[in-house]
């Protein structure tokens, strides 16, 4: 059978992506401050893109409007949320200790190449053993050093562990409390997992001992380098926020300052002449330029169109908080705005809006639906009355998530199953009722 080689045509349907959809898809998952490095990367290859009046836009526009517009007694918090900041440079401190010791030359270079292994949280980020390789020493030599590490401060720096962290600070802080020191030492995992019976038994100590310690314990801090971690401050600018007054809700959209895209005024009088052998180079960045402002200009539509069914669908919220928030689905926006569940999973992907009650991201207001068809409540609004139900507990006598179950079913007829209070109550970063039990 001989093979045989010819042209033909055929029709096949197929979905194609061109470079101007690639990037308004890609742009509608963006945040704002991600937002501003795409656009500060396009203005380095494209001389058009005027950067200098948006992107150091430090929103006085919107803060005078909202200090007009907002109910004065309306709890508001600060637009920019700082997660955490800078308190310090861990090593110099460490150091300065350091050039006060009494140490030879060498092991003030042994020490301080220790001091650059503890990581933000000061913990040693190596193995001892593997310390003691690199500088060519013997572990008796490394264990030295190690111990004039831990005389520094804060207490319990250059700790292996947390166990050891604790220790440290317990032995500087509370010498005096042997038991305390032993309970660490000895029987650590116990502890922390709370099966304190079992030490009770092995010290022939009270429970109420025991918690006493645990009370001391949480007077400690576990990762005693944090404060002088010298990472970037990291922070939260919202997309949008909403301003209520008695009767209205107001969206803000705070991508103004990024839509605005505008052409760099010094290549405007060579984008016009044609004579110019720079002219074809400059219309095809124009073409890029007005490309990546139609992009921008479509975010800002479905942002706003997505922000707006949100408020409209979740009105109560707005008014009352969390209590009163109700189900929603990305599907119920997506019909809502006759768009795909995908485009409005991508605008509230990393996403957050301004309210009265804080600064929450946009997936926070969708939940599953929780109970029958008469009463169904979101997810979060069986979370936060966990929350509160846990809140208001006796702690001698902490709710189980059974206890739990039976509450929410007697006094808001909400059933739902322990395992899925279990789910939530381990969402919300709450220990389970033997951990949360006190004895005292």
């Amino acid at each position: 059978m001989g093979l045989k080689f010819e042209l033909t045509q055929s029709q096949r349907k197929g979905l194609f992506i061109n470079q101007t959809l690639k990037q308004t898809i890609s742009i509608l998952a963006y945040n704002n401050i991600e937002l501003i490095d795409f656009i500060k990367d396009q203005a380095m290859n494209n001389p058009l893109i005027e950067v200098d009046q948006y992107i150091d836009e430090n929103y006085s526009t919107y803060q005078e409007y909202r200090s007009k517009e907002t109910d004065s007694n309306a709890e508001i918090n600060n637009l920019i949320d700082y997660v955490k900041s800078p308190s310090g440079n861990l090593y110099d401190f460490l150091l300065e200790q350091a050039r006060f010791l009494n140490l030879s030359t060498l092991d003030f270079k042994y020490l301080s190449y220790f001091i650059y292994t503890v990581d933000e949280n000061g913990y040693l980020s190596q193995p001892l053993e593997s310390i003691c390789s690199d500088l060519h020493i013997e572990k008796e030599k490394g264990e030295f050093i190690l111990d004039i590490l831990h005389g520094l401060e804060p207490a319990g720096i250059g700790a292996r562990n947390l166990q050891e962290s604790l220790l440290i600070q317990l032995q500087r802080k509370y010498s005096d409390n042997k038991l305390a020191q032993l309970i660490i030492t000895d029987y650590f995992n116990l502890f922390a997992s709370k099966k304190w019976s079992l030490i009770e038994k092995k010290l022939s100590v009270s429970i109420k001992k025991i918690q006493e310690i645990k009370d001391l314990i949480e007077t400690l801090q576990p990762r005693p380098g944090l404060q002088f971690c010298e990472s970037a401050t990291v922070f939260i600018r919202p997309e949008a926020c909403i301003l209520k007054t008695d009767e209205t809700l107001s969206i803000i959209i705070l991508d103004k300052f990024i839509s605005e895209l505008k052409i760099n005024s010094n290549y405007q009088v060579l984008l016009e002449n044609e004579n110019l052998e720079e002219s074809k180079y400059l219309k095809a960045k124009y073409l890029e330029f007005k490309s990546l402002q139609n992009s921008l200009q479509q975010r800002q539509t479905i942002l706003y169109r997505v922000t707006k069914a949100i408020v409209e669908l979740q009105k109560e919220f707005f008014y009352k908080g969390p209590s009163v928030i109700r189900p929603l689905t990305l599907k119920d926006i997506a019909d809502k705005l006759s768009v795909h569940e995908s485009t409005v999973s991508r605008v509230i992907s990393n996403k957050y809006i301004e309210t009265n009650y804080g600064i929450l991201p946009y997936k926070y207001f969708f939940n599953s639906k929780i109970g029958d068809k008469d009463i169904q409540k979101s997810s979060t609004y069986v979370k936060e009355r966990i929350k509160s139900y846990i809140k208001e507990e006796d702690e001698l006598k902490p709710f189980s998530d059974n206890s739990i179950k039976l509450i929410l079913k007697e006094k808001e007829n909400i059933d739902v199953s322990r395992r899925v209070i279990a789910k939530y109550r381990e969402e919300l970063n709450i220990p389970s009722s033997s951990k949360r039990k006190r004895y005292l």
